[in-house]
């Protein structure tokens, strides 16, 4: 008979309680995935899993020697679900900085091992890549001794420090009480109290409490009560069988840790966002145009979505008394979200120029790309050009 261990893992509902909106959400999460054991003596074994999920994909593997666990990880997907993450499950990837479109990779290595005197060590270093914008980094260190665990991590973008983390855990009598949080350095912080038991072998319940708080974009702040249940098939038959996942898990934690708190921008980590399109073209126009009209040039950009549907915009760009070359929308918006509308002003009161009006160049620009633009005007008019309709709007007053 074959010692080799074959199981399809993860299988669970997940019913989720938002007290911002009151809304109840039923949906299956964690789809199956395929996992090999195969032990190589009497204290050692080897893994090897897989995952594919939509359009994810992961891989890991590494060995287990008596109390020591190594393994490695890869995933790569426009968006990477909570698929092995045990540091923080169901992390939501567009709260801190909106999402990204763009496919990135996340891959790293991680590790458990004794230090002596009955406290285990667990170890996680992560990188995520994407084309277009700076690699970034979570590196975990945590310990644990007679059921009780508290571990920090520190997330990075290139060299730059962007956000930290902690873990503590607590396991008393079948019950586990967790707490975790991810904060940012741009200001938004996600901290949640879970607790965790297993009424029965192979199966796991929990229930969980998060506050989100983002100081720039206050629509994603949520207070949310979370209820699993999820049934395990197959050779895992309780934790300590599922030792290795729960460490892999671990190190794409902090990975996704990583991705989520930064878009590996500069420009864009810690960027206002907006709920409307029109607040986005405000917000930019009404800081310019001052300085559009003091200069005596003009200024412009791009408004783009989100992945989570939310709006940004680019930095103005300063051109001359009759122009400015805002670029293309498909390489001048951030990797990973999708121009929407140009934005520019028309600087000062010059007589050469009829400056209270969108110019001829700029409706054929509009129309080139078939994308709304905004005007601030040197009287302080805040205008809309729609492409679709080819009506020209007035939406209110901004500074001059």
């Amino acid at each position: 008979m074959s010692s080799k261990k074959v199981c399809w893992v993860g299988l669970g509902l997940v019913a989720g309680i938002s007290t911002a909106s009151m809304a109840t959400e039923l949906s299956e999460i964690a789809p199956a995935q395929f996992f090999v054991e195969q032990p190589f003596s009497e204290y050692g074994s080897l893994h090897y899993g897989a995952l594919s999920i939509a359009d994810e994909q992961h891989h890991y593997g590494g060995l287990s020697l008596g109390e020591l666990t190594i393994g490695a990880f890869h995933a790569e997907a426009h968006t990477v679900s909570e698929a092995q993450n045990t540091l923080y499950p169901g992390l939501d990837q567009t709260f801190f900085y909106g999402g990204t479109r763009a496919e990135f990779q996340v891959q790293g290595i991680t590790a458990e091992f004794p230090l002596g005197g009955g406290v285990q060590t667990q170890v996680a270093s992560a990188q995520v890549s994407a084309a277009g914008v700076a690699p970034r980094y979570g590196n975990y260190v945590g310990l644990q001794r007679r059921g009780v665990e508290v571990g920090g991590f520190q997330l990075s973008r290139g060299s730059e420090p962007v956000g930290h983390g902690l873990n503590l855990a607590l396991d008393v009598g079948g019950f586990e009480l967790a707490y975790q949080t991810i904060e940012s350095e741009f200001d938004a912080s996600l901290r949640r109290v879970a607790l965790l038991w297993q009424p029965a072998s192979r199966w796991d319940v929990s229930i969980a409490v998060e506050r989100a708080r983002n100081n720039q974009f206050t629509a994603a702040d949520e207070d949310q009560i979370f209820f699993s249940v999820e049934r395990y098939f197959g050779a895992a038959d309780d934790r300590e069988d599922r030792g290795f996942n729960r460490v892999i898990g671990l190190g794409v934690g902090v990975g996704l840790a990583a991705a989520a708190v930064s878009s590996g921008s500069s420009d864009r980590d810690g960027a206002p966002r907006f709920l409307a399109r029109d607040e986005a073209a405000f917000e930019v126009l009404n800081a310019i145009n001052p300085v559009s009209v003091a200069e005596n040039r003009e200024h412009g950009g791009w408004i783009y979505v989100n992945a989570d549907n939310s709006f940004s915009y680019t930095e103005p760009v300063a051109g001359t008394a009759n122009s400015v070359n805002i670029g293309s929308p498909f390489n001048s918006v951030p990797e990973g979200t999708l121009a929407n509308a140009s934005y520019h002003t028309h600087g000062g009161p010059d007589p050469r120029f009829i400056n209270e009006q969108f110019s001829p160049q700029d409706l054929f620009f509009n129309r080139l790309f078939r994308l709304d633009g905004y005007l601030g005007t040197p009287a302080g008019f805040m205008k809309l050009h729609d492409v679709r309709t080819e009506q020209i709007f007035v939406l209110g007053r901004i500074s001059n």
